[in-house]
Formats: structure tokens, C-alpha cells, sequence
């Protein structure tokens, strides 16, 4: 959610605002680079959570409480997580629900975009081993980043405790160990590939590019 600066200002609005980086999950602003163990899990609601949307509600409540904001900087485990459309949809949110971008709503398998993407012949989403089909399609991305793998698997093993007590069931678990590696996984050193956000801690004048509004990542900002 947004607020307003110090001087009274909508953030997004005048110059030198902060943002309200308690709010907003830890991911949007920065990576977590000194967490070099990381897992991604893709999550699906069962028939059974969607049926008890007061159990769901209750999980993603405590999962919230649990989000690593932007505000701090973890030093041994972090957890961030994301909903997809259908996700919210499954939940009862209207697909035509509020102030969601147009490609956001319609996903990445919409024929058009296909098309553009080059997503076509055997690279046809229906192809896809998850997410090109309405049955394939994550409902939650969780991620979680560890300092060592023995944290990452403990903090693994009490997430996915929780989310399948839940209604939620694991669609497949990815796993990555880049400990002391200074580069992403195009090979290139963060920065590079780094947006600065207006607003956040990461100065446009050290990737050398402007900032961008923080309204094209966070909700409440323009």
C-alpha cells in the first residue's frame, strides 16, 4: 500500500520520496545476493482449499506475516511469494478484477502473444511442461533463499508443511546454488540487468540508467 511523504506528496509524485519498502516484498527492489541457495516452488490449489477459501485466506494471512519487506536485509533466509491471475481467480477475485496490467490478466499463452513471442510449433504452450494449459497452471510461486542448503532444505520442509495442510499441493520444486557467485544466470553481474525504482535504495546513477516509476512494479504508486 502507498502512503504519502513526509511533505504530504502522493510517492510517485515528486522527487526524493522513499518508498514504503515495509510493504513491499524484498524481491521488487533488490535480489537476494548473499543468499546463495535458493528453491522455487510452484503451487496449485486442490479442489479441497478452493472448496475452504476461509483456510486458504488464513494461510496466505500467516505467509504474509512471514515475508521478507524490503526494509531489511536477511542474512540467512528470506521467503517472498506471488499469486497468478488464475491463482486470484481460484480464490474468488473477478477475472476482470481492478487495477491489474492487460498482461497480467491474460497470461503469457493468449494466441496473439504466442505469436509474438515466437511461442509456436513445438514450442507451442500447450507443450509446455507447466503453465500452458489450464491444468498445468501455477496458482503460487513461493520463493525461498537460504545463506546454506541445510537452512534452505529446513526452510523448504516447514513451507511446504504449511501450504499443503493448506489446500495447496506442489506442482514442482525447483533448487539453485550459486553460493559466492557474483553473476546471474545470463552471465551477467547484477547491475546490468538491474531496473532502478523510483524510490528505492538502488541509484540509477550506478547502472547508469534513470529510474523508472515505481507504479510499473508496486500497486498504490504511479
Amino acid at each position: 500500500m502507498a502512503g504519502t511523504t513526509a511533505e504530504g506528496a502522493c510517492p510517485g509524485g515528486t522527487e526524493g520520496f522513499e518508498l514504503e519498502k515495509a510493504d513491499i516484498q524484498g524481491i521488487v527492489l533488490a535480489g537476494f545476493g548473499d543468499l546463495g541457495h535458493a528453491a522455487y516452488l510452484l503451487l496449485r490449489f486442490t479442489p479441497e482449499g478452493i472448496a475452504d477459501r476461509r483456510r486458504l485466506a488464513a494461510a496466505l494471512e500467516a505467509a504474509a506475516a512471514e515475508v521478507t519487506p524490503a526494509s531489511t536485509r536477511p542474512r540467512d533466509e528470506a521467503v517472498n511469494l506471488a499469486l497468478t491471475m488464475p491463482g486470484l481467480t481460484a480464490m474468488g477475485l473477478p477475472d476482470s478484477a481492478g487495477p491489474f496490467p492487460p498482461e497480467f490478466l491474460g497470461g503469457m499463452t493468449e494466441p496473439f502473444r504466442s505469436r509474438a513471442l515466437g511461442d509456436v510449433a513445438g514450442n507451442d504452450p500447450t507443450l509446455w511442461e507447466w503453465g500452458g494449459r489450464e491444468e498445468t497452471t501455477p496458482h503460487v510461486l513461493l520463493l525461498c533463499y537460504a545463506d546454506t542448503a541445510a537452512r534452505l532444505d529446513a526452510l523448504v520442509g516447514r513451507q511446504r508443511e504449511r501450504w499443503e495442510a493448506s489446500g495447496l499441493a506442489v506442482m514442482l520444486a525447483e533448487e539453485r546454488s550459486t553460493p559466492g557467485l557474483k553473476y546471474e544466470h545470463f552471465g551477467f553481474r547484477d547491475d546490468v540487468t538491474t531496473i532502478p525504482i523510483e524510490g528505492g535504495h538502488l541509484s540509477s546513477k550506478r547502472v547508469g540508467r534513470p529510474p523508472v516509476k515505481a507504479g510499473e512494479f508496486v500497486l498504490g504508486y504511479r
